[in-house]
């Protein structure tokens, strides 16, 4: 077959995805959700997917090789600016869309999360630490080209704010049997990152929670057994946080008021911004390993262990957020999530990788709680660590979205 043809994907084939199932009941083998076989196999010869505006269309991929697995990414608002974290060899860079990543340092160990928040980026890393970046223009007189990258500019938590708290003896806490940390300090490797306008949200396998002012980046409040096991995932929006975590639950937390919130991020009153715990959410039967969020419809999606991806709604109870749904189809662990930016045509898109080496994209009606499977994406050799969407646009196809993947077969898939 010709890789340069294009490929329709027809919207009456959405029904050969399409899914209903009860919330309260667990994936099994039997009932994974069956894809249209003409559609894997144009998948497979077609190693890309563009998502716009119906009917979808097909274009090659393109693949960059790194020299260790890969554990997060970042695909930027910048189009020429990708952020590759791996196990063992710090942050890269892959600026102008070039096919090799640059390495941009290698402290910290494995990179755990890449956040994108305002003209920062943010890195959790193996050592408990937080490492802030600058975005940046540099002129690459080779390409003659300008391209948008990166620079180290602080080290959470700072060193100010470490040294500020170091003389008071009631900044210790006791997290092994013959050592203290600073509550500001994680004792474990942070596992994710989450954001609001002014603050940032950490989380670790030190089971803590920490909230960070982005203004100066200090630490402003810390839940030091937000739950019994390691935290694997955060998120974000408005009022409300939610975390995840090998016990396999999620747990909800409200901040304080909006005017205590303002005050303290700009006024004079210095109270600490409080964490309450509204609501302990479980459905899932093992841990759960990503969060993902929409802000404008208020949907939750926990990924789980147990192949499952469960959709929460909120609800004006004390439970908070009820399961609506429950997305089945991968045969492995669902290792993470990623959703599209804003709504195309009436749909909203979610994608999700698995340690089977797949990712599967997700469609939802605008306004209803129905969802479908549109597509199985199959290419990495390992299990699908990270995922990203970012919009993106082309004088061929329009307005649509790119879906970025790594995986532990030490490749970055851009479909």
């Amino acid at each position: 077959s010709n890789s340069s043809s294009s490929i329709d994907f027809k919207l009456s084939i959405r029904s050969s995805y399409s899914h209903q199932s009860s919330a309260s009941s667990l994936p099994s083998v039997s009932s994974f959700q069956r894809g249209s076989s003409v559609d894997s196999a144009l998948l497979c010869l077609y190693t890309s997917c563009v998502f716009k505006n119906f009917p979808y269309k097909s274009l090659p991929s393109t693949t960059i090789a790194s020299k260790s697995g890969i554990t997060a990414l970042c695909a930027t608002e910048s189009p020429e600016l990708l952020l590759v974290g791996t196990e063992s060899h710090g942050i890269h860079q892959n600026p102008c869309a070039s096919k090799e990543i640059e390495a941009v340092g290698s402290r910290g160990g494995s990179i755990k999360a890449i956040l994108e928040h305002q003209n920062c980026v943010l890195t959790a890393h193996q050592d408990g630490k937080i490492r802030v970046w600058r975005k940046k223009k540099r002129h690459r007189q080779e390409q003659g080209i300008i391209s948008e990258e990166i620079e180290l500019c602080h080290t959470l938590p700072t060193v100010k704010d470490v040294l500020s708290r170091s003389i008071l003896p009631s900044s210790y806490i006791q997290v092994r049997r013959h050592r203290k940390k600073l509550w500001i300090q994680h004792a474990d490797a942070v596992s994710c990152l989450a954001a609001t306008k002014d603050l940032v949200f950490s989380a670790s396998w030190d089971r803590s929670l920490k909230i960070w002012r982005a203004a100066d980046w200090k630490c402003l409040n810390s839940v030091r057994a937000a739950h019994d096991d390691a935290i694997n995932a955060v998120a974000a929006a408005q009022q409300f946080v939610y975390t995840a975590a090998a016990d396999g639950k999620i747990k909800a937390w409200e901040l304080c008021s909006n005017s205590q919130r303002s005050s303290f991020l700009g006024g004079k009153n210095k109270a600490q911004i409080g964490l309450s715990l509204v609501a302990v959410l479980e459905r899932h039967k093992s841990s759960v390993n990503a969060l993902a969020l929409d802000s404008s419809s208020g949907y939750l999606y926990s990924a789980s262990s147990d192949r499952s991806i469960v959709v929460w709604e909120r609800e004006e109870t004390a439970m908070h957020m009820a399961a609506v749904d429950a997305l089945r189809g991968h045969c492995m662990a669902v290792l993470c999530l990623a959703i599209s930016s804003g709504v195309q045509d009436g749909h909203f898109f979610l994608c999700s990788g698995s340690a089977d080496r797949t990712i599967r994209v997700w469609s939802r009606e605008r306004f209803t709680a129905i969802h479908s499977c549109l597509c199985v994406i199959k290419g990495h050799q390992g299990p699908v660590k990270s995922v990203s969407m970012a919009a993106c646009s082309s004088s061929s196809i329009g307005a649509g979205a790119r879906v970025v993947s790594g995986g532990l077969d030490r490749q970055v898939k851009t479909w």
